[in-house]
């Protein structure tokens, strides 16, 4: 009889402990969340300049989200829409999350600050901007972040600037000729905003 209640306890104690093994812990599946970022700042090196830009896109997982943007900027030698694509990774999971991004897109012309003389005529052909940039995003309410970043920006502007060439009159005005010039800008970059989820 003893050595039956100890057979009973011993298999009773090991289902017990098959059965605590078999307990997992089910954590909650990550679903892909759309945001909004609207941020604002200044390229610096030589002249001051501001841009805005607006974000739209999706965290892909709690470290990596990726996102369209567009929005207005100025460099030395115009105004410029830029679209271009974003990823970001953020180290942490909290509401305090430092993060690196990149991003890169193109440069279309909206306005002409240089070379705008009477007889000249420019035809900008490309423009691209790239940034690296560190930052960090802090919630402060639900669906709600701040967050700010310094980086880098380089540009590069292509012109054809067309010169008509007048001769003394009576003469007639000859071939205008063409010259193609590119401008690469290297800026550093300082910007904060506002994240809406």
């Amino acid at each position: 009889m003893k050595s039956l209640s100890i057979l009973f306890l011993f298999v009773f104690g090991l289902s017990d402990v098959l059965w605590a093994q078999d307990e997992v812990q089910i954590t909650p599946k990550f679903r892909p969340a759309y945001f909004c970022e609207i941020s604002t700042g200044m390229l610096s090196v030589g002249d001051f300049k501001g841009f805005a830009h607006v974000k739209n896109g999706f965290s892909l997982s709690p470290h990596l989200d990726l996102s369209f943007g567009l929005g207005v900027e100025g460099h030395t030698t115009g105004r410029y829409l830029p679209i271009f694509l974003e990823g970001r990774y953020n180290f942490f999971k909290g509401k305090t999350r430092p993060f690196v991004a990149v991003n890169a897109g193109y440069l279309q012309v909206i306005e002409d600050w240089t070379y705008n003389n009477w007889n000249t005529e420019n035809n900008k052909h490309l423009g691209f901007t790239g940034t690296g940039r560190i930052g960090v995003q802090h919630q402060f309410a639900s669906g709600l972040s701040i967050v700010s970043s310094v980086g880098y920006r380089f540009t590069r502007v292509q012109y054809e600037q067309r010169n008509d060439v007048w001769l003394p009159w009576p003469e007639v005005p000859v071939e205008p000729n063409a010259t193609t010039m590119i401008h690469h800008m290297n800026r550093f970059e300082l910007s904060v905003g506002l994240i809406f989820k």
